[in-house]
């Protein structure tokens, strides 16, 4: 989605066991592999010292690695960071990540939870997060100094203060992997 967007360059850093898939699927892509027992650190920071904005979470797992991966990229990176799927389920599990944020005074988080995600980084559950979901979601990127595209029916978009509601699309947007490619749409932006 961000090379169809227009992304001039797109890198993967994935384990080495995904290698051929995703050449398959993303020939233009850049691979960049590792073992899931060492993360590689430097090589790691030198992939996002290049880049524009680190997209993280879409196929991730929250695994051990996954956990570890995610913790790295929001300590490291002074990049913009895009974080979806599964990024998000291990921020929920280490919110920790979400203050330490407030450090990097000129990067841009963005996160795109649906309702089920942003319930487990909020602790609220769906319904009450329902109940008035602009103003939840407007509270949750203004505790935290992320944007947040909170994806439902009408899609919420707030930095804290400003707020954008989305009211287009369809049902069909609610199938498995959209999410994906709107997070690349959004890091290729």
């Amino acid at each position: 989605a961000a090379l169809r967007t227009g992304s001039g360059l797109v890198e993967v850093y994935t384990h080495e066991s995904n290698r051929q898939t995703m050449q398959t699927m993303l020939p233009e892509g850049i691979m960049h592999t590792c073992h899931p027992d060492d993360l590689q650190n430097e090589k790691l920071c030198k992939l996002m010292e290049r880049c524009d904005c680190v997209i993280i979470g879409p196929g991730l797992s929250t695994d051990d690695f996954a956990m570890q991966l995610v913790r790295f990229v929001f300590e490291n990176c002074t990049k913009t960071i895009v974080a979806d799927a599964d990024a998000l389920n291990c921020i929920a599990r280490s919110k920790d990540l979400l203050y330490n944020q407030k450090r990097f005074i000129h990067r841009e988080v963005i996160i795109t939870p649906h309702p089920g995600e942003l319930s487990g980084l909020t602790g609220m559950s769906v319904k009450v997060l329902k109940e008035d979901y602009v103003a939840n979601v407007r509270k949750f990127a203004k505790e935290y100094g992320l944007i947040v595209v909170g994806k439902d029916a009408g899609t919420v978009v707030s930095d804290g203060e400003n707020v954008y509601i989305n009211q287009t699309g369809n049902d069909g947007m609610a199938t498995a992997g959209s999410g994906d490619v709107l997070s690349g749409i959004i890091g290729a932006l």
